[in-house]
């Protein structure tokens, strides 16, 4: 669905809200889209910043990191994974391993450049609903993009326990 609903927008930015969140202040709009604006093109999504430590907290796929290498967005940067190598990292905080943080904005409410959208060809079809927001922030490093943390000025977000499956990142922390 959200799929059909990107292929519709002609504005040059998306923000998105799931259906618990919402503008909790007028000067939301303001706040979000100045940020953005005042942004270089490289920063391409905004929000509030998270990293989850490993993906069997945010996807049920047996190994997330193969996901991204046969992703069409994959652009060759070494996916995050404690092993070493992992995005680059061999000795990743004198630990003798990769680094395995996904780095995350929190998918209940988003602002994204419509043109990152398009390139990205996002969502990405094999995904359903679990991992969709922690495979964007991957989708967007390997196109050597950047993640704005803006926080959630005037935003409410996830404001009601959630529903349906949930493929929640229980170990999702601020970044």
């Amino acid at each position: 669905m959200m799929r059909r609903m990107f292929e519709e927008i002609a504005t040059e930015f998306i923000w998105w809200f799931d259906d618990d969140s919402y503008i909790a202040s007028a000067d939301a709009p303001a706040q979000w889209l100045g940020a953005a604006r005042e942004a270089p093109e490289s920063t391409v999504m905004w929000g509030e910043l998270h990293r989850c430590k490993q993906a069997i907290d945010f996807t049920d796929l047996d190994d997330a990191v193969a996901f991204v290498r046969r992703a069409p967005w994959y652009r060759g940067l070494p996916p995050p994974s404690w092993r070493p190598g992992g995005k680059g990292e061999f000795n990743f905080r004198s630990r003798n391993s990769g680094d395995g943080n996904w780095v995350v904005i929190v998918g209940g409410c988003w602002l994204i450049r419509t043109s990152a959208v398009r390139a990205l060809d996002w969502p990405d079809p094999r995904l359903v609903k679990l991992g969709d927001d922690v495979f964007l922030g991957e989708a967007i490093r390997q196109q050597g993009w950047q993640l704005g943390n803006l926080g959630r000025p005037g935003v409410a977000i996830n404001t009601e326990k959630r529903r349906g499956n949930p493929g929640s990142c229980p170990a999702l922390r601020p970044a």
